[in-house]
């Protein structure tokens, strides 16, 4: 297939960068799309000598592709870092067969059905990070009782390393309740529990809508060379009772690339009826974890108030880390206040951000670090 004529000659220094962790650079796609015509299947981005770098279209919602975007791996390219923006302008794209990778092996998705065969949730490995993510309140083999791990991971493994439970030891009984998980069956995390949303009719934030007990719908799935993402929507909820076409939907998207140890997270809301320019509502998104960093821990906030990491205080010091382009609307609550009296409530925290229409949030999990200064090694400064 030949190369196509379009705008810009294809080159990339064109559009705004993003420049994410360990090497990946993001860009959005519907305007390149725009200019270009190229089909993602059929985007090939090269250097100036005309190497073909690795990349990726990641497609996150085929009736809104405002959302979709275009991914860079710079992972094995050496490069200073005062060269890399220089680099990145100087990319170009054309039209072509993207070349075929042989044994890929990572990234990967499987996705795990029900009887019915809707999904019920989704297993995504970065083939360093494997995080399990639920769709639905309650697992398949779980009593209804247990309804609350809806839009949450209840396990994340780094290099085969869980990182809810490091320091519990796996030889837990099997018939510890619930039998499912084996380590202590309120694990999870990046769940977003409750959501508010600004009525503008009568300029009051609605009252706190609990997702936690209400299922995801799967809307689409990206996977590729560089990365895998699974697009969720969560069940529509109520902003204003008074109003007609009044219901809207978070919809939250779940991103790992190869080979690193983070989850990128992309949230916005949509109303369920209505022209999809009119969506511009403010929200309100409140996050719990339920992590065991042993009987020492300590919590570190950046001054910005864009990020935090809570670490435990023992060797290897397994760590949580959150960054986030919006600042956090509240304080860390560490032990959640309004969990219920649970025998390990001490390893609960939660925190919500400020209002916005869009965010995007990093969820990032390691092992060793520098102790002295673990926020500066999580989140390097030039990423706010």
């Amino acid at each position: 297939m030949s190369s196509v004529q379009h705008s810009n000659n294809g080159y990339l220094s064109h559009y705004s960068p993003e420049y994410l962790l360990e090497g990946y650079v993001r860009f959005p796609w519907q305007p390149i799309y725009k200019d270009t015509g190229i089909l993602p299947k059929n985007l090939i981005v090269k250097d100036p000598y005309n190497n073909i770098v690795p990349s990726q279209v990641f497609q996150v919602e085929r009736a809104d592709p405002s959302h979709a975007f275009l991914l860079i791996s710079l992972r094995g390219i050496v490069l200073e870092p005062q060269e890399i923006a220089k680099f990145v302008q100087s990319l170009r794209m054309e039209e072509g067969e993207q070349p075929k990778v042989e044994n890929r092996g990572f990234p990967r998705l499987e996705t795990v059905v029900g009887p019915n065969g809707e999904p019920r949730g989704f297993n995504l490995d970065s083939g360093k990070l494997r995080v399990w993510f639920n769709l639905i309140p309650s697992p398949e083999d779980c009593n209804d009782d247990w309804n609350w791990y809806a839009g949450s991971a209840t396990s994340v493994l780094v290099n085969g390393k869980e990182m809810l439970e490091y320091f519990i030891n796996d030889e837990v009984p099997l018939n510890f309740p619930p039998s499912w998980m084996r380590h202590d069956p309120q694990k999870r995390c990046i769940q977003i529990d409750k959501i508010q949303v600004w009525d503008k009719t009568n300029q009051v934030w609605s009252a706190p809508y609990n997702l936690f007990d209400q299922s995801y719908e799967f809307i689409s799935s990206t996977i590729g060379a560089v990365g895998v993402s699974i697009t969720v929507a969560s069940t529509p909820f109520s902003y204003n009772e008074a109003k007609d076409n009044n219901q809207c939907r978070l919809y939250r998207v779940i991103s790992l690339f190869k080979d690193t140890d983070y989850i990128l997270e992309d949230l916005y809301l949509h109303k369920v009826e209505g022209n999809l320019e009119d969506d511009e509502l403010e929200f309100k998104v409140h996050y719990f974890t339920f992590m065991n960093l042993h009987f020492r821990r300590e919590l570190i906030e950046h001054p910005s108030g864009h990020k935090f990491v809570m670490m435990s205080c023992f060797a290897p010091y397994p760590a949580y880390g959150f960054m986030s382009n919006i600042i956090r609307g509240s304080g860390i609550d560490y032990p959640t206040r309004d969990f219920p009296q649970w025998p390990n409530r001490d390893n609960t925290f939660s925190w919500g951000l400020s209002p916005c229409k869009s965010a995007e949030c990093y969820h990032r999990f390691t092992l060793t670090f520098d102790n002295d200064d673990p926020n500066r090694d999580l989140f390097p400064e030039n990423l706010n």
